[in-house]
Order: C-alpha cells, then sequence, then structure tokens
C-alpha cells in the first residue's frame, strides 16, 4: 500500500511505451528494486499502468543482480534479443546509460522530472551518505512524489528549493525538536513566533506523540530592550543592534527618547557598525539617558512579565524554546526577565543553527542545542553551518508565514504586531513554503515517519543537510539567486524592508573578485553569493572556493599598475575625509574595485588615481551616493569622461568611458556646491581595469604633450629642409 500511495506515473513515458507496443515492439520492464517481479506488477497495475506494458519484468530482487552488475545482460540472453534490437531507457547515468551502453545497446537517457533542474535531488552531501548507509531517510522519494504532484509549479526554481533543500532539513529540524525536548524532560516546547508557528505546524506531522506546542510571541526589539535591567552597554547593544547603521532615531524610538538628546551624546547621524559599541558606552555613560533607559525597559518588562505569565508553561520541567536561530540573543534577554521576577527554571534553547556570537554563547556556557552542526561539536562540519547562519534571512523566510512582527506588549500583558498585510509574501516564496510544507508531509506519512535514527541521532545526517543549504546559498544558479534573492526581508522592529539580496549592491559586486571581498559590509547585507550569481559569475565562484580554503591573494594576483586611491574631499580642505589606498588585485577579466563609504560634514570633490604607472583605464561604472542633512540620498553617475568640468592632472580622456594616466595622474570629480554642502553621508564604488604602457608609448601622453611632440617634430622637419637647402 505504501508503494501504490507514493507512486506517481509518469504519463509521457507510458504513453510512449504504449505507442511502441502499438507498433508492434515488444517492451520489457527491468528494475534495480527489492520487489519481486509479481509483486512489482501488482503495485503498477494498482496505480493505473497499462496492462500491455506488464507482460515482461524483471527486478534485481528476483535475480539478486542489479543492472549495471549482469541484470541487462542476463535478460538479453534469456528472451534471445540481439543488441542491434534493442533500445535501454532510464533515468540512472551507471546503471540504465553506461550498463547499456557496455552491451552495445542503444541507450536512452529519460529525466524522470521533466522540468529544469535548479537544485541536485538529491543533493550531493544526502547521496553521499546515503550510500553509505543504503538509506536516504525517504528523502529522494518524497521529493520526487511532491514535484510530480505539483505538475508545472514544480518547475519553479523556488518550489525546488522548498521541496529538496529546505523541506527535508526542517522535516528532520522539527523531529529533532520534540525528540530533544523529551529527553530534556520538559512537557511542552515554547515555539517562538514569527517562525516558531511553521516549527510548531511541523512538529505536529512529524512527531503527532511528541510533547506539546505553545506559540510565544518574542522578537528581539521587545524582549531585549525589555532586558536592560542593570543599564550596562552591553545590555544596551543587544537591544539595539540591527542589520542597518545605527542611528539617533532608532534608539530614541526603542526607549521613548528626545532624538535631540540622543543626537547630541552621539554626535552623529549615523552609526557604523564598527562603531556601536563604543556609541553605546557613550550613550549609557550619559546619567539622564542611561536613567531614562533604565526606566524605559522597566515599564516594558512588567508588561512583557505579564504577557509570559500567560503565555509559558512553567512546571518542575526546564523552559524549552524552539526558533530558527541564530545567537541566543532573545533566549538571554527571555532568561533576564524571568530572573528579575524570581522564575528560575532552567531556559533551553533549541535551534536550527547556530551564528558565530551564538556559538561563543555556547563555548560561555549558555543552555543552546543545534541541530546543524556547531563549532563545539565538530569544526569542520560547521563550516557549512556558519554558511547557514551568515545567511539567515534565506530560512528565516520560507519558514515566516503571514504573521506581523512583535512590537510592543500592551498594558493589560497583550502582543502588539504589526498588520500581517505589512508581510508580503511573494508567489515564489508561497510556492517555497508549499514545497517545504508537502515534502515534510510526505516524509512523515512513510513507514516509521521521519525515522530518528536518521534524522536525529546520526550526526552526519545532520551535517549533510547542512552542507545541502549551503551549497545552495554558496553556488546558486541564477534562476535560485532570482527567485530568492527578491524575497522581502525586515529589520528586527519588523520595519526597513528589503531583498534578501541587499539593496545597493549590485555596482560593487559586478565588478568585485575575491580579493575585494573587505569592499562589502559583510554585516549589512545578506546573500552576496545571489547578487554575484546573477552579475559577476566568476566573483560567485571565486567565493565559493574561498568559503572552501582557497587563498583569495592566489585567485586574484595583484595588479600591475601599483596603488591606486579614492578619496572624498570636504569643503574648504586638503585633507581627504575617506580615502582607499592599497594595490587593487585583479582577475582574468581584468576587473578590480575601488570604493569608499562614510559620514562627512561636507563634500567638495572626488579623486581617483588609478595607479602609479602609465596605464590606459577602463572605468566600467563610477558611482556617487550622497545622502543629504534630510537623509534623501542623491544619485551621481559618471558616465562621459570627456565631460569638460572635470579635472585632470597628468591625464586625459581616450573615449567617454576610458582614459589614459602617467605616475601620479589622477581624476577629479567636482561635487555640486549645494548638494556638497549638505551631504552628511557618501558612498563611492568604481570599477575600473587598467593596461599598463609603456612610458614611450603614444597613449601615455597627454594631448598637450602630443601637440607639443607633433610641434616639435615639424619644426625639426623644417630645420632639416633648410639646411639642405643651404648644402646647394
Amino acid at each position: 500500500h505504501h508503494e501504490v500511495d507514493n507512486l506517481r506515473p509518469i504519463v509521457p513515458m507510458i504513453e510512449t511505451l504504449c505507442r511502441a507496443v502499438d507498433d508492434g515492439l515488444i517492451v520489457h520492464l527491468v528494475s534495480d528494486i527489492y520487489l519481486s517481479a509479481d509483486q512489482l506488477r501488482s503495485v503498477l497495475r494498482a496505480s493505473g499502468v497499462d496492462e500491455r506494458l506488464l507482460q515482461h519484468i524483471s527486478t534485481s530482487a528476483d535475480h539478486r543482480m542489479g543492472k549495471a552488475y549482469g541484470l541487462l545482460e542476463h535478460v538479453m540472453t534469456a528472451h534471445g534479443i540481439a543488441p542491434d534490437d534493442a533500445a535501454h531507457v532510464g533515468d540512472n547515468p551507471v546503471a540504465d546509460i553506461e550498463a547499456a551502453e557496455r552491451l552495445g545497446i542503444t541507450a536512452v537517457a529519460a529525466d524522470v522530472l521533466p522540468q529544469d533542474r535548479h537544485v541536485l535531488m538529491p543533493t550531493a552531501a544526502i547521496a553521499a551518505r546515503s550510500r553509505e548507509l543504503g538509506f536516504d531517510g525517504g528523502i529522494t522519494s518524497a521529493v520526487r512524489a511532491v514535484l510530480l504532484d505539483a505538475g508545472t509549479l514544480g518547475t519553479d526554481p523556488s518550489f525546488q528549493f522548498g521541496a529538496a533543500i529546505a523541506g527535508p532539513a526542517m522535516a528532520g529540524f522539527a523531529r529533532w525538536v520534540a525528540v530533544t525536548a523529551e529527553r530534556l524532560g520538559a512537557s511542552t516546547v515554547h515555539c517562538m513566533l514569527r517562525e516558531g508557528a511553521t516549527i510548531a505546524q511541523l512538529m505536529h506531522e512529524v512527531a503527532p506523540d511528541g510533547p506539546a506546542t505553545t506559540l510565544l510571541h518574542a522578537s528581539r526589539w521587545v524582549d531585549m530592550r525589555a532586558a536592560v535591567v542593570d543599564g550596562t552597554a552591553d545590555e544596551l547593544l543587544t537591544a539595539v543592534a540591527r542589520r542597518a547603521s545605527l542611528t539617533p532615531d532608532h534608539i530614541a524610538a526603542a526607549f521613548d527618547l528626545d532624538v535631540a538628546e540622543v543626537a547630541a551624546v552621539l554626535d552623529a547621524r549615523e552609526v557604523p557598525h564598527s562603531h556601536i559599541t563604543a556609541a553605546c558606552r557613550r550613550i549609557m555613560a550619559d546619567d539622564s539617558l542611561r536613567e531614562q533607559i533604565v526606566a524605559s525597559s522597566a515599564r516594558l518588562r512588567a508588561r512583557l512579565v505579564r504577557y509570559l505569565r500567560t503565555a509559558l508553561v512553567v512546571d518542575d520541567g526546564p523552559i524549552v524554546l524552539a526558533d530558527v536561530g541564530w545567537g541566543g540573543t532573545i533566549q538571554e534577554g527571555l532568561t533576564r526577565v524571568l530572573r528579575s521576577e524570581g522564575i528560575e527554571n532552567d531556559v533551553i534553547g533549541l535551534y536550527f543553527a547556530l551564528s558565530t556570537p551564538g556559538e561563543e554563547r555556547l563555548r560561555s556556557g549558555a543552555r543552546m542545542l543545534a541541530y546543524l552542526p556547531t563549532a563545539v561539536d565538530d569544526a569542520e562540519a560547521s563550516r557549512a553551518s556558519r554558511v547557514v547562519s551568515h545567511n539567515a534571512e534565506i530560512i528565516e523566510r520560507v519558514l515566516t508565514p503571514r504573521l506581523g512582527t512583535l512590537v510592543d506588549i500592551d498594558d493589560d500583558g497583550v502582543p502588539v504586531c504589526r498588520p500581517d498585510d505589512d508581510d508580503h509574501i511573494p508567489p515564489t516564496l508561497a510556492s517555497a513554503q508549499r514545497a517545504l510544507a508537502a515534502t515534510a508531509r510526505r516524509l512523515a506519512k512513510q513507514p516509521g515517519g521521519v525515522a530518528d535514527t536518521f534524522f536525529v541521532d546520526d550526526h552526519e545526517v545532520r551535517a549533510a543537510l547542512a552542507a545541502s543549504i549551503a551549497d545552495v546559498i554558496q553556488a546558486p544558479t541564477v534562476a535560485i539567486a532570482e527567485a530568492l534573492g527578491a524575497w522581502p526581508h525586515d529589520d528586527v522592529a519588523g520595519t526597513a524592508h528589503r531583498s534578501i539580496s541587499g539593496a545597493g549592491l549590485e555596482t560593487v559586486v559586478s565588478y568585485a573578485n575575491a580579493h575585494d571581498r573587505s569592499m562589502i559590509d559583510w554585516s549589512e547585507t545578506a546573500w552576496i553569493s545571489g547578487v554575484a550569481a546573477r552579475l559577476n559569475p566568476t566573483f560567485a565562484v571565486q567565493l565559493d572556493a574561498v568559503e572552501h580554503g582557497a587563498d583569495s591573494a592566489t585567485l586574484c594576483p595583484a595588479g600591475e599598475n601599483g596603488e591606486m586611491s579614492l578619496a572624498a574631499f570636504p569643503i574648504g580642505s586638503q585633507l581627504a575625509a575617506l580615502l582607499d589606498q592599497r594595490v587593487p588585485h585583479t582577475t582574468a577579466h581584468g576587473w578590480s574595485v575601488a570604493r569608499v563609504s562614510g559620514n562627512v560634514d561636507s563634500l567638495r570633490a572626488i579623486r581617483f588615481q588609478p595607479g602609479t604607472e602609465h596605464a590606459l583605464v577602463d572605468i566600467g561604472a563610477f558611482e556617487i551616493r550622497v545622502t543629504d542633512a534630510d537623509d534623501v540620498q542623491h544619485r551621481l553617475d559618471l558616465d562621459d569622461l570627456t565631460d569638460p568640468a572635470l579635472q585632470w592632472v597628468d591625464g586625459h580622456p581616450v573615449t567617454a568611458r576610458r582614459l589614459a594616466h602617467r605616475p601620479g595622474g589622477h581624476l577629479v570629480v567636482p561635487v555640486p556646491e549645494a548638494l556638497g554642502t549638505a551631504a552628511r553621508r557618501v558612498e563611492i564604488t568604481i570599477g575600473f581595469r587598467c593596461w599598463k604602457l609603456a612610458p614611450d608609448d603614444p597613449g601615455a601622453r597627454t594631448p598637450a604633450t602630443r601637440t607639443a611632440g607633433t610641434q616639435a617634430r615639424r619644426v625639426a622637419r623644417l630645420g632639416r629642409a633648410v639646411v639642405r637647402r643651404l648644402r646647394r
């Protein structure tokens, strides 16, 4: 019954075989399977396969040999079939294609999933583990059934990601949560919303007899603001840190502060990630702000405690939290709040994966467990887990239902969430979520459900699931990158919606190489490999190679044009406010990136020196983004090097996109005075490549030099002519 329930006829294949019978050909079904010929015939008949195709069946179970190890030859001999008179159709490259060709039989490769493969099915890591065990937990059959049931939807790359990548991993995770909670002695698993809603549903599917689940409204924005108990800078840091840069508005909104007072203490309109810790110390060193923050946190904490007393199941066992990950920050905040109220139960977090900060908390003694391997238990296998956690938005988004982010708790202890309508779920995301759920249900229905020995206790299987996700993240197809990268994701406060790929990356990624990774702020962006897959495949391959241990300097050697510099100058000063100065590295395509970004008081000009040698330089992009005092961003693109407003020193334009320069030569791009006066932040990105020239190459000389040289040659010719005449 299980075989019949899970078998999906491939209609085009059956129709083709039926036409062969109509034309007088004999069809033999030869299968590597654990069923006998009679059993397989019954299964195929019950599945609606035409009776005419069931006359000749041979299986490996009957003959104790597979097609690649003699079964094909046995069938040919037993039925007197000459190789020249036979054609063998199948999908396995070894058992069906190579085995037939060795016997001189015409081999026809057939894809049992008649659609583009955007991910491996099964993944390489799962296939390797299943070869060792002789079993893959039913993943392959479940994924194939889900894709065939989906029809044309199964061709969608998002659907394939949900079915083949996220589905098996999340089914295993949900089963692991249930089993681990029972082993810890917990009666209930508190699934933290938003992703917790999906985790709870998956637990009901794959562990129906497991511990009870309850949904717990939690968010970093609420819980960590409520956890500023002692008024330390570290408490503030965990409360306000986010993907975007820190601003006075964000801190003021978090603790009901006056924006002007915060801005005066910070003395900045924006704080980059590298300075957030120092900014938090500065704020907490201000007695007035610290007092207000602690008081605001206490008010929120009182409201949060009212909610927790109704939502938490507190008994003699531990309080078990389940979430997708990543750093255990919310768990830390909740624990701090509970301890302040005298609740001393162990709080244990069960996570899909831990980030690097999460692993640091784990080493420090935090009660956390992760489904995917961590560096604490397996340093080598944890490489893939770190890729998953670093690109957290992909897994978070595929697990997030239409449910608004928790932004507050009201005076009655009732959670306040953003409207569901604020959470846009595009069709590609919906299809991935549908596929994930379908694969989990399919796995759960198989005999034994999602087996503990495979999905829970086999460490190598969990490592293989991590590798499967990491492989897609690090080396996505263009179709996967376009589909998943467009999924919207919000900030910790449920605001600042952007795509998973991030915003403003296109220019730098289009021209970057592996050595230019430092030009990208990885703390603010999500999926660099996805952007690279679409815009710069060479960079995408290099990123993957570096993640696997390759040296970026070897992949991308230093260029021959010497040190370049890119600088931004404020009004009334000859000292650069921002400077990028280094020897660029390059690849076979020649492109490199120069990039600077940061806060400025004003902006007078941009100076670019491509190198220190005679060279021709192609400019692929010259992009200037200026944010003014009203937080409005202006974009200036230099797309014509012959513009008379540009200033040249020992250099000149050759074409609209190419320049020549001599040692010390540079280009100065003036900034309009009105914009420069209002500028508060600037980001400059240049994609360029150089061809080194010999000093005497005509291309290295400026137009004035070339003119002077031409005139000198004319004078010399005239002089020689005069001398010849005098001699006559």
